[in-house]
């Protein structure tokens, strides 16, 4: 027996909305379940701790400066979301 679902209505911009059915899409599932695996595989905790999500272009894999280059920019990225 399938657990029953809660349904639950998001606002969102356009282009987010249309973001996430062309990911969804491109995994061969709906929004719904994409944004289901998405939360169960990035969970949410209250210890205290942000998680960060980085990705990493796979052209950058073995080039250790571009690496740091690219990581280096994401990390000051951060840096100024989180801390203004």
């Amino acid at each position: 027996m399938s657990k029953k679902l809660k349904i639950m209505s998001l606002s969102l911009e356009p282009e987010l909305h249309e973001l996430l059915k062309d990911h969804a899409k491109l995994k061969g599932q709906s929004v719904s379940e994409f944004i289901r695996k998405w939360c169960k595989q990035y969970p949410f905790n209250n210890n205290g701790v942000i998680p960060v999500v980085i990705d990493i272009p796979e052209n950058l894999t073995g080039d250790s400066e571009g690496m740091s280059s690219y990581l280096a920019q994401k990390s000051a990225a951060i840096v100024k979301a989180l801390c203004g």
